[in-house]
């Protein structure tokens, strides 16, 4: 375990007392959109990694700075998140997490005037901007919901961030988490509701004062 997570995990004891999943996606520079992912595990009281520097993507703008995320400005919000719920266009896929089939009448809001802003909702929301959950193309096979600007919501804090498989690798997001389809079936498998998992996102200097 390197110095930069020991420490940051001890700076947020609280927050994660009791989680045993970690996912890190960070990258050098808060602009690019080339990022690595780190997924860790706590076994016998001790982090260990079980896959190291795995290529991932993120907004078009890269990393937000912390509390600094706006809706639409293409950027991946800073910070420390739980993952909540796995979806994908299957009836049921192989994971332990709370499972949501996303079909063509699923749709999650990001019109900052919705009452259902950052929401998932059943039919066609009476809302200016939402985002279809059953895409045209393979994005959304698998994804897995970040926690953010939830409990409360904050109107144009930003909505709609999940970790997903990529358009294309290089490519950036909308301000989502994006891998390869290989990756995200192996992390929708290993997360655990009962080790409270939780996403780390960032620049190394970001992490350092988060």
């Amino acid at each position: 375990m390197n110095s930069l997570y020991l420490s940051l995990i001890q700076r947020h004891e609280s927050q994660l007392k009791d989680s045993s999943q970690l996912i890190v996606v960070k990258n050098n520079e808060a602009s690019l959109i080339i990022t690595e992912m780190d997924v860790l595990e706590k076994k016998d009281g001790n982090w260990v990694f079980l896959f190291e520097k795995i290529p991932s993507g993120i907004g078009k703008k890269g990393f937000a700075m912390i509390d600094e995320k706006k809706e639409g400005d293409k950027k991946t919000p800073s910070g420390i998140y739980p993952l909540s719920l796995v979806f994908g266009y299957d009836e049921k896929t192989e994971t332990k997490m709370p499972y949501r089939q996303a079909t063509e009448n699923d749709f999650w809001v990001d019109d900052v005037d919705s009452e259902f802003y950052n929401q998932w909702v059943r039919g066609v929301p009476d809302a200016k901007s939402y985002e279809k959950m059953k895409r045209n193309d393979h994005q959304y096979k698998y994804g897995i919901v970040v926690q953010y600007n939830e409990n409360p919501v904050v109107k144009g804090k930003g909505s709609a961030i999940f970790m997903h498989i990529w358009r294309e690798q290089g490519a950036g997001s909308a301000g989502c988490i994006t891998m390869n389809e290989e990756t995200i079936l192996k992390i929708i498998r290993w997360l655990d509701p009962a080790k409270k998992p939780h996403i780390i996102l960032g620049t190394e200097e970001i992490l350092k004062n988060l």
